[in-house]
């Protein structure tokens, strides 16, 4: 048996799907794969209020970006010119020949605002809390699972979620989370 919400009103109840859809695109290693798609569909009108395309298994990552898209102003998305940023979500129309499943988002320079909560989702993955949250001041003493093995674990979920390589030198300099950020936007534009 299927059960159907239903919204008393526009943006009362949104369900999120991923969908691996029926077509290829190449991935960084030039080779075919298959990308998935996350809506976030309004229950009530049933309207895609935000998605995301990427390749690889959906995560929570993938749910929130599409989430974030969702929540995003888009009457401007006609006029607004896009810029090429590394990201995991890709706008409609773009054409997929890729180096990686990066694409532009509308008003998202790799800026903080874009970065803590997505670094916030990796942390809490990666250290297994789903309190811990990513802010400038965050050192490893502050988390207690936080160990030399950890940390490796850390920064490769980092450079493959932001689509970055660090030098082991530009690791080595790291101290805290603002740190980190730095680094990330600084590869990445």
């Amino acid at each position: 048996m299927v059960h159907r919400h239903r919204a008393a009103a526009p943006n009362a109840l949104w369900q999120a799907d991923h969908t691996l859809l029926d077509l290829l695109i190449l991935d960084e290693g030039g080779k075919p794969a298959r990308p998935w798609l996350t809506t976030v569909v309004d229950d009530y009108s049933r309207a895609v209020a935000g998605y995301t395309v990427f390749l690889g298994a959906p995560c929570v990552l993938n749910a929130c970006l599409a989430l974030r898209h969702a929540i995003g102003r888009k009457h401007a998305a006609r006029t607004t010119r896009w810029r090429l940023v590394k990201s995991t979500t890709l706008p409609q129309g773009t054409k997929c020949s890729l180096k990686s499943a990066a694409a532009p988002i509308q008003d998202a320079v790799m800026d903080t605002d874009t970065i803590y909560p997505q670094l916030t989702t990796i942390m809490q993955d990666v250290f297994d809390d789903e309190v811990l949250v990513a802010h400038p001041d965050l050192t490893a003493d502050d988390v207690e699972e936080w160990d030399s093995l950890s940390h490796l674990r850390l920064i490769m979920a980092v450079q493959k979620a932001f689509n970055v390589k660090f030098s082991a030198g530009e690791i080595g300099k790291l101290k805290k989370v603002s740190d980190l950020v730095q680094l990330i936007q600084a590869k990445a534009s």
